[in-house]
């Protein structure tokens, strides 16, 4: 497992290109839930990081969110961030792998997670998706785009590459993926550097 620790550190260096492309994928997780009822969900963010993609989904859609990282700076990032604690948020800093899920949540996603994953591994972390949550997953993942080529090229070149092991996929690949670990994929949006899936239970 990479030392996304020392992403997470580091964070402040490229914070401004962070908060630009959560923003982005904020816009994509609300098309991908467009046609469906999602009213104070309970929602439960894997690979969460600072956990500013769940503070907007909070407060557009409401609810609560769990966070899981397994990162310990992670967490410390996401009080940097947030020094107001919110009531309707709860971090937990835990390994997806090691750790039981009930099914308990309205919505499980995550966001360039899956890719950094591989063969049984890559499929165990869609079946946890799946494990904690009673109604819908969605997943994004960078998809194999001139925007995203860009963007790693310039982050590898400046020495901003902290992300180990990544590998984009097409959005073919991420249906069959979600699909092949026994959820239902009922939308699909791409975005301008990520491909995103809808799932249902």
């Amino acid at each position: 497992m990479d030392n996304w620790n020392s992403y997470w550190d580091a964070l402040s260096r490229i914070r401004p290109l962070y908060a630009w492309m959560q923003g982005k994928q904020v816009k994509q997780y609300k098309t991908l839930l467009s046609n469906v009822s999602l009213h104070e969900p309970r929602m439960m963010e894997f690979g969460a990081g600072s956990g500013m993609l769940a503070t907007q989904l909070l407060d557009e859609y409401g609810g609560s969110a769990t966070l899981v990282d397994y990162a310990k700076s992670a967490k410390k990032l996401h009080h940097k961030m947030h020094p107001k604690k919110r009531e309707d948020v709860e971090y937990l800093v835990a390994d997806v792998f090691n750790t039981k899920f009930k099914s308990d949540y309205d919505l499980v996603y995550s966001d360039g997670l899956v890719e950094h994953f591989k063969g049984e591994m890559q499929d165990l972390m869609v079946k946890k998706h799946a494990e904690a949550s009673r109604k819908y997953v969605i997943i994004l993942a960078p998809r194999p785009s001139f925007f995203y080529t860009f963007i790693r090229t310039l982050l590898k070149v400046t020495g901003l590459w902290f992300f180990g092991y990544e590998q984009p996929m097409t959005p073919k690949e991420l249906f069959e993926l979600c699909e092949s670990n026994g959820l239902k994929v009922i939308a699909t949006e791409n975005g301008l550097w990520e491909c995103g899936v809808l799932c249902s239970k």
